[in-house]
């Protein structure tokens, strides 16, 4: 009996994955796949810079350093962090936006804010999960940012495939 209930959570988590595998190079692109009414196709990070870089303008305003970029590991983080602290040395006021894949599983956003000398980052994620112990350890311990959770206690995400 014991067998057979595990037999089922592990298909029903396959299912799962199965329906997020990533595409090859044959597979339609996010537009075709949109107009084909295929709203499981599995966005890549290229696919989530495009969206968030047209409908945010690359996070540009006037008067502010502003940049953005899409991640998908915490060295990748590392190395975006380095060099943003590089830039900010001259500046007053600078922010970097980040939207970042963990494990390849789930989109989170993280925005650096500088401003008089101090480093803050806010985390945010759709299922409302603290910022992973590694991830605050990085910002905190390695290059001084504060991390700020920003946590609502109302997830905005209850599944497994509506990601960010």
């Amino acid at each position: 009996m014991l067998q057979e209930e595990v037999k089922g959570e592990v298909n029903d988590k396959l299912a799962v994955f199965n329906a997020r595998v990533k595409r090859n190079s044959e597979d339609e692109t996010l537009e075709e796949a949109t107009a084909k009414g295929n709203y499981a196709y599995w966005l890549s990070q290229e696919d989530i810079a495009d969206i968030a870089r047209l409908h945010y303008n690359n996070y540009k305003r006037v008067g502010v350093s502003s940049e953005f970029d899409v991640l998908g590991s915490i060295l990748q983080l590392s190395t975006r962090i380095e060099e943003f602290k590089l830039k900010t040395r001259y500046l007053e006021v600078a922010r970097l936006t980040l939207v970042i894949n963990l494990a390849n599983l789930h989109w989170v956003a993280l925005m650096i804010s500088y401003q008089n000398g101090n480093y803050l980052g806010y985390y945010v994620d759709s299922k409302d999960n603290s910022l992973p112990v590694d991830y605050y350890q990085l910002l905190l311990d390695h290059f001084q940012i504060q991390p700020i959770s920003l946590r609502t206690d109302a997830p905005q995400q209850t599944d497994e495939y509506n990601c960010g």
